[in-house]
């Protein structure tokens, strides 16, 4: 496959296709342990969206110049469900990378083994970028200044310590 091609179909499928595993490893729990609504948007915050597909209490918005970029929205939960919807993200990022890896090994033709090399690319990747606890910086396309899953996971490890430690006193 030539190297245009390639580049060309890791954004158009590899990419959002990763994004929404990510997003519905968070919307898993909520989905199961509420009532509530789940949004899954995909690329940036937009009025103008390309597709929007709702499946019982699930919906999932995507907008134009989408590539990577995603989020999850649901309604409060309990603190321990919060912090598995935070963790899901990351997990089910790494499971498909072992997965893909899995596939990679498994492929025989050239062009498989290309397509699973670029999976196991985009899920490192994500894994790293959203477990890591980090503010994403300013390029880092709609979700600048925000925090990833990890810092998120531990800010919430962090407010029950300290919530812990006020009880004791």
């Amino acid at each position: 496959m030539p190297p245009d091609a390639s580049i060309a179909l890791i954004f158009a499928f590899v990419l959002p296709i990763s994004a929404l595993i990510h997003e519905l490893g968070h919307a898993a729990l909520p989905l199961i342990a509420t009532k509530n609504h789940v949004v899954i948007g995909l690329g940036a915050p937009s009025k103008h969206r390309i597709f929007t597909v709702s499946f019982g209490r699930l919906k999932v918005e995507m907008t134009p110049l989408f590539f990577w970029s995603g989020f999850c929205a649901f309604g409060p939960l309990k603190p321990n469900h919060l912090l598995v919807a935070l963790l899901a993200g990351p997990l089910i990022s790494l499971a498909a990378l072992l997965i893909s890896g899995v596939l990679y090994g498994q492929a025989v033709a050239g062009g498989q083994r290309m397509v699973w090399q670029a999976c196991m690319t985009v899920f490192f990747v994500q894994f790293m970028i959203t477990a890591l606890p980090i503010t994403y910086p300013n390029w880092f396309d709609a979700r600048a200044d925000s925090s990833s899953d990890g810092k998120q996971i531990l800010g919430l490890l962090k407010e029950r310590r300290r919530e812990r430690g006020r009880l004791r006193m």
